[in-house]
């Protein structure tokens, strides 16, 4: 799995926390980031869209990290002669 570097996870924490617990939409989001000058990782503004889909991708990140787990383990046994 592709580690996120820390800028980029505290960005992600923050626009889940503003939607979540602050009930804030896409727009909303995007506007308090612009307004405190938190940049995209390319150096560029938010918009509702950017925010959107980096809370689809991180809510599926953490869906697909949360649901991992063995389904089935096989072994084989190889007999030679010596």
């Amino acid at each position: 799995m592709i580690e996120l570097t820390n800028s980029r996870t505290r960005r992600l924490e923050l626009m889940l926390l503003l939607q979540e617990k602050y009930q804030m939409n896409s727009v909303e989001i995007s506007d308090f980031l612009n307004s405190n000058n938190i940049k995209t990782p390319r150096n560029k503004i938010y918009n509702h869209k950017i925010v959107w889909s980096n809370i689809k991708k991180c809510k599926k990140r953490l869906d697909r990290f949360n649901n991992d787990k063995i389904i089935d383990v096989r072994e084989r046994i190889f007999i030679e002669e010596l």
